[in-house]
């Protein structure tokens, strides 16, 4: 604390001395929380963050998204379906899945809802649940995010309540915490680095990081670069996501309002997937600044609005949907350019086929995507005609085996190179 006081005070001294002038604007900030090991206040200036640029150059994939509903044959998409079914015991009871990580040998399954995260062996036994909740050292009061480092084979926890991020082995094991000094909802690990995604969070601690909505930290969360700056009145008026994902040493970003998915770190952002939807008006930046909740929703009810997207080395997965009309999905081919549409199909050939629909939750590996299945969904779709059928021996096992109350299942889905 007396460290902190006598920083500060420097802080001060320096702040009127050379803090005055725009170019060479301070911000001190404090720790948010007592229990991370950097518990000390850190100086942060307009000279020492680097304003990641977007820059526009070639897009390497345009995908053309038709108003003309056009349905493939599932069997011309998908090769094949495995089935994972998560172990339940007094220990693991997941109420809902919101995010899957594949780490090193395991899934890493968060539940927001009740503030868990488990880890679960790749056939689907259970092995841990990381920490304990409550207010003390090394517990958390919920789950908002987590991550995984490839690099030290860690699992980071966001726990936003308590403003503080936690870093597990993959036994389960709590090895280190660190305290917040800006807020935000996502984040990723890239390198040394950590990249965050703080949304429209209100960070008025730092006028220099307030409105920026991606902000790159180093290993003790100091920021020095920042990116895709917001409006005050886009935050106050407007409260739709955009979209964060990582890819290999990159992050991609998705402005809800744009149609162009970019790719980056902290050096800059190139354009990476640009989506060319028939029928829709592309939106001013006048348009776009003006936005609220309700123009927005009613713009989605008259055009085609994609709404989730997962990208592997070979294939772009998009769910999106249309007036008047089901959620549909998309596969495009990186290899090929070529792009399959499907949705509901009334006329499946596999137990797969039945649960496909339309979205995707996930992505496994390289080239194979996962969705979460409730056990529900598996003893409706075996009523419909033709399902029960087409079992395999393995499914039909897994079949006999499920109650209602078990937890969900993961579904492995293999796209076919087309």
């Amino acid at each position: 604390m007396k460290k902190n006081l006598f920083l500060y005070a420097i802080f001060m001294v320096f702040a009127a001395l050379f803090g005055c002038t725009n170019r060479n604007q301070i911000n001190w900030l404090e720790p948010l929380s007592s229990s991370g090991e950097n518990n000390n206040g850190i100086l942060i200036s307009e000279d020492s963050i680097h304003t990641i640029k977007k820059k526009e150059t070639e897009v390497p994939y345009v995908i053309k998204i038709p108003q003309k509903k056009t349905k493939a044959c599932l069997d011309t998409i998908f090769n094949a379906y495995d089935f994972i079914p998560l172990e339940i015991t007094d220990k693991c009871v997941i109420g809902n899945i919101t995010k899957i990580i594949k780490c090193k040998n395991c899934f890493c399954i968060l539940d927001r809802e009740n503030k868990n995260v488990f880890i679960f062996e790749m056939d689907g036994r259970f092995r841990c649940r990381l920490g304990d909740k409550g207010h003390g050292p090394k517990e958390h009061v919920d789950a908002w995010n987590i991550a995984y480092d490839e690099k030290k084979e860690t699992i980071t926890l966001l726990d936003l309540s308590g403003r503080k991020l936690q870093f597990f082995n993959l036994n389960g094991k709590c090895i280190k915490e660190l305290s917040l000094y800006l807020l935000f909802t996502d984040f990723e690990h890239i390198g040394e680095n950590i990249i965050l995604h703080t949304e429209k969070s209100y960070n008025k601690v730092s006028d220099i990081i307030d409105l920026y909505q991606i902000v790159t930290v180093d290993s003790l969360l100091v920021p020095f670069a920042r990116g895709c700056k917001t409006s005050e009145k886009l935050r106050q008026n407007f409260s739709y996501a955009s979209t964060f994902k990582k890819n290999n040493d990159k992050v991609l970003y998705a402005d809800v309002l744009s149609d162009t998915i970019w790719e980056g770190k902290e050096k800059c952002m190139t354009p990476f997937i640009a989506m060319d939807i028939e029928g829709n008006k592309k939106l001013t930046e006048t348009e776009k600044l003006n936005m609220t909740d309700y123009s927005f929703r009613e713009r989605r009810s008259r055009e085609t609005c994609v709404f989730r997207w997962f990208v592997t080395p070979q294939f772009i997965s998009m769910a999106y949907s249309q007036e008047g009309t089901p959620v549909q999905g998309l596969i495009y081919s990186r290899n090929t350019g070529k792009c399959k549409i499907y949705g509901f199909n009334e006329s499946p050939k596999r137990l797969g086929d039945y649960l496909a629909k339309s979205t995707i939750d996930g992505v496994l590996s390289d080239n194979t995507f996962l969705k979460v299945i409730q056990p529900v969904d598996i003893l409706h779709a075996i009523s419909h005609k033709g399902v029960k059928e087409s079992l395999t021996e393995k499914e039909l096992d897994m079949v006999n085996k499920l109650s209602i109350e078990d937890n969900p299942i993961l579904m492995l889905v293999h796209p076919v190179d087309f």
